[in-house]
């Protein structure tokens, strides 16, 4: 049996899901000793509230937007266009957005490569935030999807990167929105997506890099529409190099557990009546410095624990 060296409690009330589950969170195998610590970093303009505006701005303060891929076909907007904030309509409106963060947010039109971007370079002003080794950084954004007739199926990505020594931006971590009216029943409500990197390794080319933020449409198959997004969050949990923050949200069978796999370590999710016995809910999944997700089933109203252990922690 694998003995994790410490866990972290994550609880969800039973009211959250089919019965009542406590989560686990494992170290990541490396010696036990001080504590992590998640404190949030501050992102201009993340509620996207400035400049002002009385309807819609393509100007968005603080952010830059993509280029143009040389290979676009023009369709009557021009380009700066298709990324701006845009105010809030009033209650009681049928377009009113009520979990709004202040009074305006973010358009993206669902066009590949449409997006924005910041970087923590001095030149841009922006971020000024770096990777070290054992941060683990967090991005969640609010987004609406299905804006203006939106095909289901069409695509976003959120992207932690870092920026290169020759000023270009690569990925670290990345997690793609998909549009589905299961995922977006309404137009009017803001859902948050996260995506996490795994702890920074003094190996990893993106140690003591700066860091970057992005967020873009995607894929070539789907255009028409747009996203809605709002209330830009960054955290990075200091020293979690003991450790890999894991998350659980409700499905209909149960519950999905999420959490952010580094390159080159195996994972693999167990549970257990009673923090005595564990079992593994199916083989070992090689991580790829992306999102893992796994879906483990929950009957009946007796307690389920839930673990993630690496192979490091063998």
């Amino acid at each position: 049996m694998v003995i994790p060296r410490a866990f972290p409690w994550v609880s969800r009330p039973a009211a959250f899901l089919a019965a009542p589950i406590s989560v686990l969170a494992t170290l990541a195998g490396l010696a036990t000793g001080g504590t992590a610590a998640t404190v949030p970093i501050e992102i201009p303009n993340g509620s996207f509230e400035l400049p002002s505006t009385v309807f819609v701005s393509t100007d968005i303060e603080a952010w830059q937007k993509s280029p143009e891929p040389p290979n676009h076909e023009p369709d009557g907007f021009p380009w700066f266009q298709r990324a701006g904030i845009f105010k809030n309509t009033n209650p009681g409106r049928p377009d009113h957005i009520p979990n709004l963060d202040g009074n305006q947010a973010l358009y993206l039109f669902a066009v590949p490569g449409v997006g924005v971007f910041q970087e923590g370079t001095a030149e841009s002003g922006a971020l000024p935030v770096s990777y070290q080794p054992g941060d683990v950084f967090s991005l969640t954004v609010g987004i609406i999807g299905g804006g203006g007739n939106m095909p289901e199926g069409a695509r976003m990505r959120l992207e932690l990167g870092y920026v290169e020594t020759d000023g270009s931006r690569r990925p670290v971590a990345r997690t793609e929105v998909v549009h589905s009216l299961t995922q977006f029943p309404t137009t009017t409500h803001l859902i948050d997506f996260t995506v996490r990197t795994a702890p920074v390794s003094a190996s990893d080319p993106w140690a003591g890099r700066p860091l970057s933020l992005e967020l873009m449409s995607i894929g070539s198959e789907f255009i028409g529409g747009y996203w809605d997004l709002d209330n830009v969050r960054l955290t990075v949990t200091r020293g979690a190099d003991e450790r890999f923050p894991i998350s659980v949200a409700a499905v209909p069978a149960g519950m999905q557990i999420s959490w952010n796999g580094a390159a080159g370590t195996n994972y693999r999710v167990e549970q257990s009546p009673d923090l005595q016995s564990w079992g593994a809910t199916g083989d070992w999944i090689p991580g790829a410095g992306g999102e893992i997700q796994v879906e483990v089933p929950v009957a009946g109203s007796q307690p389920l624990f839930v673990r993630v252990v690496s192979d490091a922690t063998l």
